[in-house]
């Protein structure tokens, strides 16, 4: 069986699916996504002669509340460790196939999964021979911070828990980030700020935010159970604005360039907000920009397109500047030019994805040299830069939610033209896949989107927050929502989240090691 502990009220209760059945088990590795628990491997013998070793996977939604089978290992194995990369990705090292408990003899091979499938990662992998171990306690430990992609990216990890003798695999979590819609004049306030004192209003709308490291939780152990693991956070691009995040508080910080500054100019200053409160002012952008997508990636802050135009809803401005900043050990960045995205293009999303192995930039939609696209263009990166036009979706939009749930890119809603009077609401969500260079419309089995444009999005787990934007259609009442919904990409479902405090467009969204999600930013203003 499976107990659900409460700690918060101190009672527990065993788990009775609606569907599916958890097969008996124990010495399972495990690892989360999002909601869902992998339990890997294990001994299903009941004897310390004949231990059993199985490579069954199953996979138990904690929202759903069901279990399903899901893909086997390529080894059966017991006591083995796991752990999630940044992508989602399931890691499993050790372990043993042995059928005895006393003479236990570790495997050798590491195992991936990826996209549902097990791979055998090449022995170098595991340095040493001898390297791996039954029952050890292995850790995730990504560089520095999440690599997302513009705006946009990429996974929180999570603690894989596996054990065996007694002790627990913990994976370490990483944060994801999120890229948030643009935004229009009269918004926030510029504060100014000296390093390392704390400056007030200094957030602008359609600023591009990036967050820096997020710190490692460990799983402790007890004998024979499962690892704990931490929940792990997906990142986001957010399509529209010029917000990115990708920060953990509070731990890390969380970085904003740009945007539509308080007083109504476009802005070029850099700041980041400490884990304190303190807003710090740091470098200016070569060109005051709002409307950009951007991304940690690489321990650098990556900053694509833009407009030199303050208002939104607009087709003038577009901008080809790639800015970048290596984020040093005192947090400091000093910008400098990455080169130029060929073509001038704003309120669009950015993120790095894999195709095929490689990893690419990916612009989606947007204000595209100034008419509104539905176009996904795909660039060489970090090199080059050259520019493939990878595929035209059904649906121009900018404003638009950008987001990426393992290798699929989600553009959901925005606004379709340039007219004052009549913005067009754009009411779906596209699902882009850039391995096959295909995309498709959402169909939702049960739930539906609220049209919006210039909000904010989240991604943790399998899940995308879609936060606030702008309900209106004219550039004159844009009316700002605190509504949020919650897109299942698992179960393809919309669902009704709880809303913001403020109603407001263009703000940011990061999330954090932990999971929470934290937006700043963005405007009321009609």
């Amino acid at each position: 069986n499976c107990e659900k502990i409460d700690v918060n009220t101190s009672t527990y209760s065993t788990m009775s699916f609606t569907s599916g059945s958890l097969t008996a088990r124990a010495y399972a590795a495990s690892a989360v996504v999002g909601s869902l628990i992998y339990i890997i491997g294990g001994a299903t013998g009941v004897t310390t002669t004949a231990m059993a070793a199985t490579a069954s996977v199953q996979v138990i939604d904690t929202v759903a509340n069901t279990v399903v089978n899901g893909p086997s290992l390529k080894m059966a194995r017991w006591g083995a460790s796991a752990v999630v990369a940044e992508n989602g990705d399931i890691i499993v090292l050790g372990g043993t196939s042995n059928g005895s408990a006393t003479a236990s003899l570790a495997l050798q091979t590491v195992e991936r999964l990826s996209n549902g499938v097990w791979t055998v990662l090449p022995t170098a992998f595991g340095a040493n021979t001898g390297s791996f171990s039954v029952g050890m306690t292995a850790y995730y430990v990504p560089a520095m911070a999440v690599t997302t992609a513009l705006g946009t990216t990429s996974t929180g990890t999570t603690s894989s828990g596996t054990t065996s003798s007694g002790t627990t695999s913990t994976g370490t979590s990483s944060t994801g980030t999120s890229s948030t819609g643009t935004t229009s004049t009269g918004t926030s306030s510029t504060g100014t700020s000296s390093t390392g004192t704390t400056s007030t209003g200094t957030t602008s709308t359609g600023t591009t935010s990036t967050g820096t490291t997020g710190t490692t939780s460990t799983g402790t152990t007890s004998s024979g159970t499962t690892s704990t693991g931490t929940t792990s956070t997906g990142t986001t691009s957010i399509g529209t604005s010029g917000t990115t995040g990708i920060a953990p508080l509070p731990t890390g910080r969380i970085y904003f360039a740009g945007g539509t500054s308080f007083a109504g100019g476009v802005s070029a200053n850099t700041y980041y907000a400490d884990a304190s409160g303190n807003v710090v002012q740091l470098g200016s952008l070569t060109t005051a920009l709002r409307g950009s997508s951007g991304a940690f990636y690489d321990n650098t802050l990556h900053l694509f397109g833009g407009s030199t135009t303050p208002s939104v809803a607009v087709n003038t401005g577009a901008q080809t500047a790639y800015y970048k900043a290596l984020v040093n050990t005192t947090g400091s960045v000093s910008w400098t030019s990455g080169g130029t995205i060929t073509s001038g293009r704003a309120d669009h999303g950015g993120v790095f994805a894999r195709r095929s192995g490689t990893t690419y930039l990916y612009l989606v939609h947007g204000n595209y040299g100034g008419t509104v696209t539905a176009k996904v263009t795909e660039y060489t990166w970090p090199s080059g830069m050259a520019k493939n036009e990878l595929l035209t979706s059904s649906s121009a939009r900018y404003g638009s939610v950008t987001a990426v749930v393992g290798n699929m890119i989600y553009a959901c809603g925005g606004y379709s033209t340039f007219t004052a009077t009549a913005l067009g609401l754009v009411n779906n969500c596209e699902k882009i896949d850039v391995n096959t260079s295909t995309y498709s419309t959402m169909s939702f089995t049960s739930g539906s989107l609220t049209a919006r444009a210039y909000a904010a999005s989240a991604v943790v787990g399998s899940l995308i927050y879609i936060i606030g934007g702008a309900t209106g259609a004219t550039t004159t009442a844009m009316a700002a929502t605190a509504s949020v919904q919650v897109i299942d990409t698992v179960a393809n479902t919309v669902v009704n989240g709880p809303s913001l405090k403020m109603a407001r467009w263009g703000a940011s969204a990061v999330v954090a090691e932990n999971g929470d999600i934290i937006v700043l930013g963005g405007t009321s203003n009609g």
